[in-house]
């Protein structure tokens, strides 16, 4: 699609005059001697109303009409099984929604599955949202609640959405809860099972410490394997798991700790100053960090106390911080994440 585009640019570039020569020729003329100049001008010209009618009338004289009749509902239906307590009218607006931002997004209905997914959990949360105003102003709502909920079908996984703002707010209410609940009874033991995180984008409340601090109690030894480990963010954001390991031990225990890691050419000098420098930080930690250069796609910390924690996005799961003076630079759990999956198995 993008290829049709260009070259529709392209014969608009050939076909149009500019003095004796077309517009092309007169670009390419002044390519070499002028190459800002000729980057402007193609750009303000890939974006002018003249090639914009153009190729709607070459393409389809009624482009625009054609995607508001079309209906790509049926897509969610394929793909998901959306919950039976769901009414009629929350259901078509779901489908409403999502065939909307197909139309924006992926007009050609050329998508993955995650793509259909992400539209398809946008969608649901738009409606979710809707309905939890309804059940503010008008009780009768409440008498039969539903459950934004659906299973893929291809995987039969069951997948509940819920809006950003209460999201978060669940998880700041849950973790005062544990607060409240560790501090009354101490000598309860606390079990950890097998389970899938699901973060979604812009999500707060999340921290290292919360994510892994109890899976990786008691560990001597860990492998953190990170491809993507490279730039200076990257680098404090491993600075602070490995800060994490240091308050989540005892103060005379000591941790080996090695990174599987991989750097481009020009990045490899600057990664391995940083990893040594790194190197000798965390002995006052009672951290002993070893690295090694490996170009692998995997993403995962293993313990040697016999779990696994599959990182889809390694540990890069927050939110660069583009200013310079925000709360997240020194308390993770106001840093907004990105959206990712984070699976603790046991081996």
């Amino acid at each position: 699609m993008v290829l049709d585009i260009f070259e529709e640019f392209v014969n608009y570039l050939e076909i149009t005059p500019f003095g004796p020569k077309t517009m092309l020729q007169d670009y390419l003329d002044d390519e070499t001697k002028m190459p800002v100049k000729v980057e402007e001008g193609l750009k303000q010209y890939a974006t002018s109303d003249e090639f914009c009618e153009l190729k709607n009338t070459r393409s389809s004289p009624k482009c625009s009409e054609c995607l508001r009749k079309a209906d790509y509902s049926g897509i969610v239906d394929a793909q998901v099984k959306l919950h039976g307590s769901l009414s009629t009218g929350d259901k078509t607006a779901i489908r409403k929604n999502f065939s909307g931002l197909v139309k924006l997004l992926y007009p050609d209905k050329i998508m993955t599955g995650e793509q259909i997914i992400e539209l398809l959990d946008f969608a649901v949360e738009g409606r979710k949202r809707v309905k939890d105003q309804l059940y503010i102003f008008d009780e009768t709502f409440r008498v039969e609640p539903v459950e934004f909920t659906y299973i893929i079908n291809s995987i039969g996984r069951k997948v509940t959405v819920e809006t950003r703002e209460k999201s978060n707010y669940f998880t700041e209410l849950t973790d005062k809860q544990l607060e409240i609940h560790t501090g009354v009874n101490e000598d309860k033991p606390f079990y950890l099972t097998t389970k899938q995180i699901s973060i979604k984008d812009n999500q707060t409340g999340i921290s290292y410490k919360k994510l892994f601090a109890e899976y990786l109690k008691g560990s001597k030894q860990i492998t953190v394997t990170d491809p993507y480990i490279r730039y200076m963010y990257q680098f404090r954001n491993f600075l602070e798991f490995c800060v994490m390991l240091g308050k989540n031990k005892e103060v005379d225990e000591e941790i080996d700790l090695h990174l599987v890691t991989w750097s481009d050419v020009q990045f490899m000098r600057e990664s391995i100053s940083n990893l040594k420098e790194l190197q000798e930080n965390l002995v006052n930690l009672g951290i002993n960090l070893t690295y090694e250069f490996q170009k692998l796609h995997d993403r995962h910390i293993v313990a040697n106390n016999g779990w696994k924690i599959n990182l889809r996005r390694g540990l890069d799961i927050f939110e660069r911080r583009e200013s310079k003076l925000v709360i997240g630079d020194i308390d993770q759990e106001s840093r907004k994440c990105k959206n990712c999956e984070i699976i603790f198995v046991r081996v």
